[in-house]
């Protein structure tokens, strides 16, 4: 369980660890990562998959759409290569167009967070304080869609 939020300038997540979904631990979790050509997270069931999204996000996403293997996560690229961002899993999309986005299980409050004015990050801690599965430092690295 996390929040991924994406303000349009700034990327962010939580870093709190769950197990089972029931299980809430304070070890934090890698859920952001700064490639060669962007950054990926991952929301959901965190498993060694998104180490393997990570190099093939970083090696220039070669070989076109990343096949998961889970109903429950989700990997997304904010890729500098052609400045989308790109969502495989559960949610799988193309492409988003959306000036900003949040998902996860505090994603709608992180979304209502960012309507209402708030940067990115701030919107994941405040997600942190309404959801019971996010929580932890917050992590940030800044993406821009180049239009």
């Amino acid at each position: 369980m996390t929040t991924i939020a994406w303000d349009g300038k700034t990327v962010s997540a939580d870093s709190r660890a769950t197990v089972g979904g029931d299980r809430i631990y304070q070890a934090k979790a890698q859920k952001i990562i700064k490639v060669k050509f962007g950054v990926v997270a991952t929301c959901g069931a965190f498993n060694h998959r998104f180490f393997e999204f990570a190099a093939w996000a970083d090696k220039g996403a070669r070989g076109g759409h990343f096949y998961t293997k889970s109903d429950d996560t989700d990997y997304i690229f904010f890729s500098n290569i052609d400045h989308t961002v790109y969502i495989f899993g559960k949610d799988w999309r193309d492409h988003s167009e959306e000036p900003m986005f949040a998902t996860g299980s505090g994603g709608k409050f992180a979304l209502a967070a960012m309507l209402a004015g708030a940067k990115s990050k701030k919107a994941v801690e405040i997600a942190c304080k309404l959801d019971p599965f996010s929580g932890g430092e917050v992590v940030s690295f800044p993406w821009k869609r180049k239009v």
